[in-house]
């Protein structure tokens, strides 16, 4: 059947051929079936025979839907949907889609999924994309994929991002195939292996239900694996919290009873804290101790043995009610008795001097003691001698990257303190100058010297001291009780004289009255 109003018949005529508009008002375009589909407002175009279907084709063309039609049947610009000719679709995206499905709008599955399936190393992927993000760093493009182990990354799901070429990736996220995550690591061996810093506003909880509780490790990779600062771990156990090393030995207990133990690896501990052990031991000449026997003077070190080893070295004052020192006989070996008369000698030339302390900022109190140095002159066993700063500089000056602008006596090598807005500093003097000096820390910021230390640090050890005035007491006491004894036979004599004073006056008068 032809229709139309050509003058020229086309030579291949179809069923039908409509030369021109075909306008349908309301109906359906049906190819088979048994029964007609009913008539309705909307135009139907149905294949009804069983595996039929309906075909659009075009020649390299696109076919597009359009529904924004006007009322007087005109067709608008903006097309609703694309199938190009390479077989990419478009959907709301009025423009020439680039894959195989460009969606301008939102993708919503009611009772389905999304799927994506790929066989390379990266794996199948989705793109978030957002391009308003211009500003330095922003990474304008995020990727979600499924990736296959290469190289040692592991297989899981890799959260990226892309710089502005979109061909440099960053990893940020991992979660891997076993259920562990990475932040900043693409190989986690824990449930969360993070490769950074972690901040958290709120608790970080660690819960175990077992002796050992829950731990939190700190490991420092540049130190050698099995030493004993390798990886420190904190765990909440049985009986308190506890500090300990690779070696798997508490360093530091604080029990649930609030004691402390330090060195011995248990929360038991007989006082509220307890130190086992001691640190790297001093080089000391001289030192003293208290002694159960009070005319003994102990604590001498020869030359040859001056190694002690604290358990406690404190940099000021030590407070509390009383002080048990060990001091049993059966730890000693006994040489005999302190020669009280050299004790006595010796703490009449001891001085006693008036004297305020050279760094008045940590102590402007005026003292009654002795001095060290001279107490080492005449009892040398009261002084011993370690490291120290001494306040021989003692001023404030500008430091600029490490440079400070202060005239000094100071030497390369020299340790010296200082101290700075966040508290106290130990450096060392690598350069000095005409008028400065430069330490090995950049530090730009106005500080104090405090001055050098020193390797002969003089301590005076006043129990020593206190020891020596009990001997010189006793040496006293013995003088007295001995002039005391002298005393007492010397006012005998001079009684018996005086008796026989008096017998021999009252002699002298018998015999004035005979002679008369």
């Amino acid at each position: 059947m032809y229709v139309g109003s050509a003058t020229t018949i086309p030579t291949l005529l179809q069923p039908l051929y409509v030369d021109g508009r075909m306008q349908v008002a309301n109906g359906v375009i049906q190819k088979g079936g048994n029964t007609a589909i009913s008539n309705t407002s909307d135009l139907g175009l149905y294949s009804c025979e069983s595996g039929d279907g309906i075909r659009l084709g075009t020649n390299q063309a696109p076919i597009r839907f359009f529904s924004d039609l006007n009322t007087n049947g005109g067709i608008g610009n903006d097309w609703n949907m694309t199938i190009e000719s390479n077989g990419n679709v478009g959907i709301g995206t009025n423009f020439t889609p680039t894959n195989k499905l460009d969606v301008q709008g939102t993708i919503r599955s009611v009772s389905g999924g999304l799927f994506s399936e790929l066989d390379t190393t990266t794996g199948p992927f989705l793109n978030l994309n957002n391009p308003l993000k211009t500003t330095v760093g922003a990474k304008q493009n995020w990727r979600i994929r499924n990736a296959y182990d290469s190289g040692g990354s592991g297989n899981g799901l890799f959260f990226s991002s892309y710089d502005g070429s979109n061909q440099n990736a960053y990893d940020h996220l991992f979660l891997a195939d076993n259920g562990n995550v990475g932040i900043g690591t693409n190989n986690p061996q824990q449930k969360l292996e993070v490769n950074g810093t972690v901040m958290a506003s709120g608790d970080l909880i660690a819960s175990e239900n077992n002796a050992t509780g829950g731990n939190i490790s700190l490991l420092n990779t540049t130190k050698t694996v099995g030493t004993s600062g390798y990886n420190w771990k904190l765990s909440n156990t049985s009986s308190g919290l506890s500090f300990e090393t690779s070696m798997q030995v508490p360093s530091l207990v604080l029990g649930d009873n609030g004691n402390v133990s330090i060195g011995s690896g248990s929360a038991t501990t007989k006082a509220k804290l307890e130190i086992k052990g001691f640190g790297n031991p001093q080089n000391i000449s001289n030192y003293g101790y208290l002694s159960n026997n009070q005319t003994s003077i102990t604590g001498y070190m020869s030359a040859t043995q001056n190694n002690i080893g604290y358990s406690i070295l404190a940099e000021s004052r030590i407070a509390g009610s009383e002080f048990n020192a060990y001091s049993d006989a059966r730890i000693k070996n006994i040489k005999g008795k302190s020669n009280g008369k050299n004790d006595l000698h010796i703490l009449k030339q001891i001085e006693i001097t008036d004297y305020t302390k050279k760094d008045s900022i940590a102590d402007a109190g005026s003292y009654k003691k002795v001095i060290a140095q001279q107490v080492e002159k005449v009892y040398p066993q009261a002084v011993h001698q370690t490291k120290g700063f001494i306040p021989n500089v003692y001023k404030s000056a500008q430091a600029v990257d490490g440079q400070i602008n202060l005239a000094t006596d100071l030497k390369p090598g020299d340790k010296i303190k200082l101290i700075v807005a966040t508290g106290e500093l130990e450096v060392n003097v690598v350069q000095v100058e005409k008028g400065s000096f430069k330490i090995d820390k950049s530090i730009n910021d106005k500080v104090f010297v405090f001055g050098k230390e020193v390797d002969d640090f003089r301590n005076v050890d006043y129990e020593a001291i206190a020891m020596l005035n009990v001997s010189a007491t006793q040496e006293l006491i013995k003088e007295l009780e001995s002039a005391e004894n002298k005393i007492q036979n010397l006012l005998k004599q001079n009684q018996q004289l005086e008796q026989a004073l008096t017998d021999i006056e009252s002699k002298l008068k018998e015999l004035q009255i005979n002679k008369k």
